[in-house]
């Protein structure tokens, strides 16, 4: 039985474009079916799903659908459901905020007279105070 087309949400060019624009690549996905999302992103050495949703219909009309229920609750990684191109943005941008610095070390001399720093790297999230929309903060972030 031949596959029918996929159906691909008004907003998707919309949202894929503004991904792109601010360096994102972007794949296509939404032709794979079976509940797969709708593109995969890589930004900043990361690689993020994203399911587009049309945030101009209704909340009915967003669901997800049987099949993406099922992709969704047997996905052992993460996916994110977007409905327009400003939470696709931030999606992109708070899924790769995380940078490493180094935070504690000791300056020493080498055998050369060289200098050598032996700081340990630590994995940082900016913290701007604004929800992530898990009900918690990036401060109440960093106390975890």
């Amino acid at each position: 039985m031949p596959r029918r087309a996929a159906k691909v949400d008004d907003n998707q060019r919309e949202v894929v474009a503004a991904l792109r624009n601010i360096g994102c690549s972007v794949t296509l996905l939404h032709a794979v079916g079976e509940g797969c999302p709708d593109i995969l992103v890589g930004f900043r050495q990361q690689n993020i799903l994203m399911e587009i949703k049309d945030g101009k219909k209704p909340p009915s009309a967003r669901k997800l659908t049987a099949a993406q229920q099922d992709w969704h609750a047997s996905w052992r990684g993460k996916a994110h459901v977007v409905s327009s191109v400003e939470q696709a943005i931030d999606v992109a941008m708070t899924e790769t905020s995380t940078v490493q610095l180094p935070i504690k070390g000791e300056i020493s001399k080498n055998k050369s007279g060289g200098e050598h720093c032996n700081a340990q790297p630590a994995l940082v999230r900016p913290i701007h105070g604004e929800d992530r929309g898990e009900g918690r903060t990036h401060e109440q972030d960093a106390l975890l």
